[in-house]
């Protein structure tokens, strides 16, 4: 919102109870940025239709689509059609059916969340680091294969963010406990405003011509 910094505004699910308990637990951690309304808690099958109806085109709002990868085509193609844009938590977008609903639409810009791993050595963390190089290979051949049809996709890598995955990560080995508590003391943490910023520069015009980029954001921990 203009001025307030994000704020969630909607939200849709099939089931009431497992709304509430999300609702419950995201005011817990955030407060006031979770300004959501009755009446913008969207229920049943077509809830994701009536919470993307609630988002307003070319205002910056976002539609975060966290469903089922079965059913996250269908909220996908309905988001495209409505003009808004979209958050999801894996990088659906950048496959061939992600991509043919935006080109439908005349284009786009599609970021991909990635990881520092993708582009560090880590001990006990090859096979997590080869799935996060892959984004990064994925991100940079697809921009460039559809840089000509009015599409760009570029990718995040972020360092350690504050976030209850990291804390889940640094109880996970006395390894893991040093090197964040260190991170953390040294001012290498960021917070998911610092990433988000990168992600809205990223969609906007300011960066029209970034395509095929992984970018770092870890505070110069590298």
């Amino acid at each position: 919102v203009p001025g307030g910094g994000v704020k969630l505004y909607a939200m849709a699910d099939l089931f009431g109870d497992r709304m509430d308990r999300s609702y419950k637990a995201l005011r817990n951690r955030f407060g006031d940025k979770i300004d959501v309304s009755d009446d913008r808690r969207f229920l049943g099958f077509d809830a994701y239709r009536r919470a993307i109806d609630s988002l307003r085109p070319g205002a910056g709002d976002v539609a975060m689509l966290t469903a089922y990868s079965y059913v996250r085509p269908t909220h996908l193609d309905y988001a495209v059609k409505r003009g808004v844009n979209v958050f999801m938590e894996k990088p659906f977008a950048s496959d061939p059916g992600g991509l043919h609903r935006m080109l439908r639409a005349g284009g786009g810009v599609i970021v991909n969340t990635d990881s520092i791993i993708a582009q560090t050595n880590i001990p006990g963390l090859s096979i997590y680091g080869a799935t996060k190089a892959a984004v990064v290979q994925l991100t940079q051949a697809t921009a460039a294969e559809y840089a000509s049809r009015g599409m760009r996709l570029n990718c995040v890598c972020p360092g350690f963010v504050d976030t209850p995955m990291l804390e889940r990560t640094k109880m996970s080995s006395p390894e893991s406990r040093i090197s964040i508590e260190a991170a953390r003391s040294s001012g290498y943490v960021a917070n998911v405003e610092q990433i988000a910023a990168a992600v809205v520069w990223l969609c906007g015009d300011q960066s029209d011509f970034v395509n095929g980029q992984s970018i770092v954001i870890d505070g110069g921990l590298q």
